[in-house]
């Protein structure tokens, strides 16, 4: 795991000017690098931790615990607990369900797409029908299938999308896989052609 050090820019401050700067401008005055901290818990898709910031005269600092499930008062969301829908250029305003297929052990989620015209369009995934929980592309992987090459789910992958390009009436099938194997989350997004 690792945790952000702040060190102090190249200005110095005095302890009178600290205590009248309010946390955010201290930290804008600081520099942010990242460490590695041996004791602190590792953490796993669906893990929930409690953060705290404790600020006391010039002295900030933030911790975290690491929550079981009981604890939470809930058990992590399996990725089995959500829906998934494709999202393109050929209609914003249409959600494609991605249904299930195979077996929920597989976890592939399936959706037929139509071009109504011809060109290259854009997609990605929404969870939810909640366009900031969005899965997107890596921006080197935009061009083409994206094994281990999905972002999200969140709102950061903005102008990132997956690409396709086909005739007007070319169906695709596009196949998101979301699955946890040996604790660890496996996602791919896939898509192919359906004519012969």
């Amino acid at each position: 795991s690792w945790v952000p050090v702040l060190t102090t820019d190249t200005r110095a401050l005095e302890d009178d000017e600290l205590d009248n700067l309010s946390t955010q401008q201290v930290v804008q005055r600081r520099q942010l690098r990242f460490a590695r901290d041996p004791l602190a818990p590792e953490g796993r898709p669906g893990d929930r931790f409690r953060i705290r910031m404790r600020v006391a005269g010039r002295w900030r600092m933030v911790d975290w615990t690491k929550l079981a499930g009981d604890a939470a008062g809930e058990q992590p969301a399996d990725v089995r607990d959500f829906r998934y829908a494709v999202v393109g250029s050929w209609d914003w305003s249409k959600e494609v369900e991605l249904l299930p297929s195979g077996t929920p052990s597989e976890g592939v989620y399936a959706a037929e797409v139509t071009l109504p015209q011809e060109g290259t369009h854009q997609f990605l995934i929404v969870q939810n029908g909640d366009w900031d929980r969005a899965f997107y592309p890596m921006p080197s992987e935009c061009g083409g299938a994206a094994e281990d090459g999905v972002l999200g789910p969140d709102d950061r992958g903005q102008d990132l999308f997956w690409t396709l390009a086909g005739r007007a009436g070319e169906t695709f099938r596009v196949e998101f896989v979301r699955k946890l194997e040996h604790g660890l989350e496996m996602r791919s997004v896939t898509w192919q052609s359906q004519m012969a």
